[in-house]
């Protein structure tokens, strides 16, 4: 409803008038806003973070309620946290370096030898009437002294 003889403009405001002054928060004055204050509400604490904040409560209070507890959880930490270095760094040892053998390395020959002749005759029996090649019966590989 516009007067007669005031011609609406593109957006439908008269020309020459302005909208009203927005606030802040978006809304006209004298309207609210669902951003504002009064419609804001807390969102309801899970049950996690609720026990979270119970556990973490009961842990800061312990130095005054039972200092013998927190101490002795305060040192089982401490000694967890070094056996877990302490693994760490023997694992991390375990991976990148070989480990001696004690055993000589003609003993470790002679074990190899007999492996492979077990091999070579559960091979051959394993398929009779069938034989095996030379080259498959004796190693390739050249031998080394040590």
């Amino acid at each position: 409803m516009s007067k007669p003889g005031l011609p609406l403009g593109p957006c439908g405001f008269r020309p020459g008038r302005t909208a009203a002054p927005l606030r802040r928060g978006g809304a006209p004055p004298g309207r609210r806003h669902p951003r504002s204050p009064e419609f804001r509400t807390q969102p309801a604490e899970s049950w996690l973070i609720a026990f979270l904040k119970r556990v973490f409560a009961w842990l800061g209070a312990l130095p005054e309620t039972s200092p013998v507890l927190y101490w002795l959880i305060l040192v089982g930490c401490v000694v967890l946290l070094v056996l877990i270095v302490a693994h760490m760094v023997w694992t991390v040892h375990q991976a990148f370096f070989v480990a001696r053998r004690p055993t000589r390395p003609e003993q470790e020959a002679q074990a190899r030898r007999q492996t492979s002749a077990a091999h070579r005759e559960e091979a051959a029996g394993a398929l009779p009437g069938v034989t095996i090649p030379r080259r498959f019966v004796s190693s390739s590989l050249p031998r080394v002294s040590v």
